[in-house]
């Protein structure tokens, strides 16, 4: 099937899609896992976007699954909104569900993104190095130092935390 992904908060007339053999609800869920996972990890609002979007959807959702991006204008089978997702999946915490779609490392992937989004913007916004530099801290072992500031979508602070290489796939015990 074809999804086109959107969001209520972009400004964009680009299309932006993913063709992926899930059926409606199954795709659903696979976004919940990618909004959940994005949200346990800091909000950089200078430099990042504090949720996942139509353009970051296609991105990781490509990374986690490997579903193909589409960025050409047709007609999609269903139209997927982010914002949407999030009120209807996201917080009904149907956590076996969307574990279903849990994949290893999902927040090392994220990560990983973050740093070649900021990379992409570091020319014009040289003020980003101090966050792509804590990114890449995180990315080699390094726990979040208090110093940093960094939390996460519900104000938590995440000092301390670390990303950790797993065999196994990175399970959500709810929404944060």
């Amino acid at each position: 099937m074809i999804y086109q992904l959107t969001s209520v908060n972009s400004n964009s007339n680009s299309f932006y899609g993913v063709e992926a053999d899930l059926t409606l609800e199954d795709f659903q869920h696979a976004c919940a896992y990618v909004q959940i996972v994005r949200d346990g990890l800091p909000v950089l609002s200078s430099c990042l976007d504090d949720c996942v979007g139509d353009w970051d959807g296609v991105i990781l959702l490509n990374r986690f699954y490997g579903f193909k991006p589409i960025y050409k204008m047709i007609k999609p089978d269903e139209i997927i909104d982010f914002y949407d997702n999030w009120h209807e999946y996201v917080l009904k915490n149907d956590v076996n569900k969307i574990n279903q779609f849990a994949v290893i490392n999902a927040s090392r992937k994220i990560v990983e993104f973050f740093c070649k989004k900021i990379e992409k913007t570091i020319q014009d916004f040289p003020h980003f190095e101090i966050e792509l530099k804590r990114l890449r801290l995180l990315l080699k072992g390094e726990c979040v130092e208090e110093t940093w500031n960094w939390q996460r979508i519900d104000a938590k602070y995440l000092t301390g935390f670390k990303l950790w290489d797993s065999t196994e796939p990175e399970l959500i015990t709810g929404v944060y």
